[in-house]
C-alpha cells in the first residue's frame, strides 16, 4: 500500500509503533579474523526505543538499543533475580542514514538476506547490518526509523515541548521547563552537526524522507 508522508496521522502511527514496540531481529555483527579479515556472527536480537531522560540535570538523549534475544532458562535453586545482559545501542540523533543493503556489504555479510537486511550508519561513520523477518517489516522498520529522526530532529530545531512529551520519561516532563533551554541548545547542535556529517540531503538515496508518499508492500 502507499503511505502518503504528508498524512501526519500516518506518519505519527508508524513513529509511535516504532518507539512502543519490541522488534526482532537478526544482528549481522562484523567479527575479527586471523590476517585481517572479517567475518559476520549473526545473532537474534530484541530491539526497542530507550526513551530520553533528565539524570542530575543531565539531559540523556532517546537511544536505539538491542540486546539478544536469548534467555538462559533458571535452574531449580538459582536466583529469580535477572542476570545482567549486555545490550548495544546508538543515540537516535547519531543516525545519519537508514538504507537497504547494498552489494558491497552483502559480499562482506555473506549470512544476510539482502531482500530482508538493512544498514544503519552513523555520524562517526559506524555501520550496523541487521535482517527483518521478511520484506514487509523490513521495509516498514526502514521507513519508521527514518520518520522517527527526522520527527525528533525537527521538534528539537523548532523547540517544540512535544519533544519531552513524546521522546522522554514522564519524569524528565515535569522537569521540562528547569532544563529546556540548556537541553535544546545542546541537541540542536548534536542535531546540526549530525546532519553536516551525513551530507546532502537532496538525494533520494541519502535523504531520510526524500518523496511525498513510499510504497509499503504488506
Amino acid at each position: 500500500r502507499f503511505i502518503n508522508l504528508r498524512d501526519e496521522g500516518a506518519t505519527s502511527k508508524l513513529i509511535d509503533e516504532i518507539v512502543h514496540d519490541t522488534i526482532i531481529l537478526v544482528w549481522h555483527k562484523s567479527v575479527d579474523l586471523s590476517q585481517g579479515s572479517r567475518t559476520s556472527a549473526p545473532t537474534s536480537q530484541r530491539m526497542w526505543v530507550e526513551l530520553g531522560c533528565r539524570v542530575k540535570g543531565q539531559i540523556i538523549q532517546p537511544r536505539l538499543v538491542w540486546r539478544s534475544a536469548h534467555h538462559k532458562q533458571q535452574g531449580k535453586g538459582e536466583s529469580s533475580l535477572p542476570s545482567p545482559t549486555t545490550s548495544a545501542g546508538i543515540d537516535i540523533l547519531d543516525i545519519s542514514r537508514v538504507r537497504s543493503l547494498s552489494d558491497a556489504e552483502r559480499r562482506q555479510y555473506p549470512l544476510a538476506k539482502k531482500s530482508r537486511s538493512f544498514t544503519i550508519i552513523t555520524s562517526d561513520k559506524m555501520t550496523y547490518i541487521f535482517e527483518a523477518k521478511n520484506t514487509q517489516e523490513k521495509a516498514r522498520i526502514v521507513l519508521s526509523l527514518k520518520l522517527l529522526v527526522a520527527r525528533l530532529a525537527s521538534l528539537i530545531i523548532v523547540g517544540d515541548e512535544k519533544l519531552f512529551e513524546d521522546f522522554f520519561y514522564p519524569d524528565s516532563c515535569a522537569d521540562f521547563h528547569r532544563t529546556y533551554d540548556m537541553g535544546m541548545k545542546r541537541a540542536r547542535r548534536r542535531s546540526r552537526y549530525s546532519r553536516s556529517r551525513s551530507g546532502s540531503s537532496t538525494d533520494s538515496s541519502n535523504s531520510f524522507v526524500s518523496s511525498d508518499s513510499l510504497r509499503q508492500t504488506t
